[in-house]
């Protein structure tokens, strides 16, 4: 029965939030984008237990955010965990998979300046080069939200594993291995001019820049109960017991980020192995610590 009755009342509400958006979108200092978006949530009695780094520390810093892609639902969970980092949430461009401009935020996301991929080639980056010049810098934003695996999990595994097998990389099968391409756009055209050949970010000093540029990586993991990805159909018509999704957070340093395609590839792969085995004990256990993040502390966001 509570299936029924919640399903109704998020309908509404959702029209109500996108509308809303719509309106507020409009102006750079829309205050009440971020709580209407994620309204869907909270009328569905989801939870979101965020833990590892607090990524509130570096809100006012610019950074780029690392996702890995399981379903549509994943923008609205990040959605929801966004509302209560300051102001941040409201100076982020997100780079989505070219569907998402079909959904009923379709048309928020293009006034709000986000990016729409469709085919990786070389246009492509050429297309995105000048939608960060024109969108990223003029309109002040702080953070970038990319999903690097280019791909909903489902459609790409069996893809992913075909290239670790002939590349001899490792097989995983929570996540798929990250593509370099956007990525290494955003780095490239984001972070600050170098001083004294180390990239400026994180604690690094920059003397003549009207910006720092990017200062960091967020490194953030969705996962969700039993490996079951939520998308937003679900969200809207009500029909799934509530749940609890997890998001971890890691910060690193840009500094620490390699430049280099080749070394820059490794370290990206190097991040979705961390992330393989932290949602393969999730999975398994339904603990959050691991041998990979042992001290792990975390949030409520509900």
């Amino acid at each position: 029965l509570w299936q029924t009755f919640f399903s109704f009342p998020s309908c509404a509400l959702l029209q109500e939030a996108f509308f809303t958006s719509f309106i507020y979108l409009l102006y750079d200092d829309a205050v009440l984008t971020p709580p209407y978006l994620s309204t869907f949530l909270l009328v569905s009695w989801d939870a979101v237990v965020e833990w590892g780094d607090d990524v509130k520390a570096v809100s006012e810093d610019e950074a780029v955010v690392l996702v890995n892609h399981q379903a549509t639902g994943d923008v609205c969970t990040l959605m929801m965990c966004l509302q209560d980092k300051g102001t941040v949430v409201r100076q982020m461009m997100w780079l989505m998979d070219h569907i998402f401009k079909y959904t009923n935020f379709g048309i928020v996301s293009l006034i709000h300046g986000d990016f729409f991929i469709r085919q990786v080639t070389y246009p492509f980056y050429y297309f995105l080069i000048e939608h960060l010049e024109k969108y990223y810098r003029s309109r002040n934003r702080k953070w970038i939200v990319l999903f690097p695996e280019g791909g909903f999990l489902r459609k790409r595994r069996e893809t992913s594993q075909a290239f670790a097998k002939k590349n001899n990389l490792p097989f995983l099968q929570h996540v798929t291995l990250p593509r370099l391409g956007a990525t290494q756009v955003i780095l490239k055209t984001l972070v600050a001019p170098q001083e004294n050949g180390t990239p400026a970010g994180g604690d690094a000093v920059i003397k003549e820049s009207k910006s720092k540029g990017l200062q960091w990586v967020i490194d953030a993991t969705i996962a969700y109960p039993k490996g079951e990805p939520i998308d937003i159909q679900t969200w809207i018509l009500g029909y799934r017991q509530p749940t609890v999704t997890h998001v971890h957070y890691r910060i690193f340093p840009i500094k620490d980020v390699p430049a280099e395609p080749e070394a820059l590839s490794q370290w990206l792969y190097q991040r979705f192995i961390e992330k393989e085995d932290l949602l393969t004990h999730f999975y398994e256990t339904g603990r959050k610590e691991s041998k990979v993040f042992p001290e792990a502390s975390f949030s409520l966001s509900s």
